[in-house]
């Protein structure tokens, strides 16, 4: 999503009516659970967008110890992975493909492979949180990435780390968005954007933060 944080700051920034349109209700984002009850405050500069022959000025390391697991759900089609997708930092082709088809663009199935260190971040998130991951948008094909663009300029960038497999909205029951976004960027997260309707985004592009 890249061009959110484009908007000037200081005034409040509508919601992005065609993601909502696009994929459905968000889940409704509760206070912050103890274990996320950090007073870390995050700073939000305005944002890069991702631009054709953009290269990152860095990328988010992969990397853990021992079997990493992670449990995502997508709030789409109700589709669950709750399994390994690495060793380590050696990550399983077999598991990789499947995380990259329950994240697939839901409006025409497009797929793209996912940044194995984009699910690093969200099991690192997950062994603090112990909860589901709700994905609400993963991947999404440049057709569907240029309608919402259309249907809101200044909400859905024209040229973003969704298409390119380096992106993820989610939300997690209990969580707040902005408790999501502090835990985010003690994890190794890049961009995390943290929206006013409970969502989360995050990428692993360079390190900035934005609102929504």
């Amino acid at each position: 999503m890249g061009r959110r944080a484009g908007m000037p700051m200081g005034r409040p920034i509508p919601r992005r009516a065609a993601l909502t349109t696009l994929t459905g209700a968000m889940l409704t984002a509760a206070a912050a659970t103890p274990v996320l009850a950090q007073q870390a405050v995050l700073l939000y500069p305005r944002a890069p967008s991702l631009r054709p022959g953009y290269r990152p000025l860095e990328t988010r390391p992969f990397g853990g110890v021992g079997l990493r697991r992670v449990t995502l759900v997508s709030a789409q089609t109700g589709e669950t992975f709750s399994d390994i997708f690495a060793l380590g930092n050696r990550p399983s082709t077999i598991a990789m493909a499947r995380l990259s088809r329950l994240m697939r663009d839901p409006h025409n199935g497009a797929t793209k492979a996912i940044d194995p260190a984009l699910i690093e971040v969200l099991a690192r998130m997950q062994t603090k949180l112990q909860r589901p991951i709700q994905v609400l948008s993963g991947y999404r094909s440049p057709e569907t990435n240029f309608r919402m663009h259309m249907m809101d300029p200044g909400g859905v960038a024209e040229h973003s780390f969704h298409t390119i497999g380096r992106a993820v909205d989610f939300t997690v029951a209990g969580a707040s968005a902005e408790a999501l976004g502090r835990l985010a960027r003690q994890c190794g997260a890049g961009g995390i954007g943290v929206y006013g309707s409970g969502f989360v985004h995050v990428d692993t592009g360079p390190v900035r933060n934005w609102v929504g």
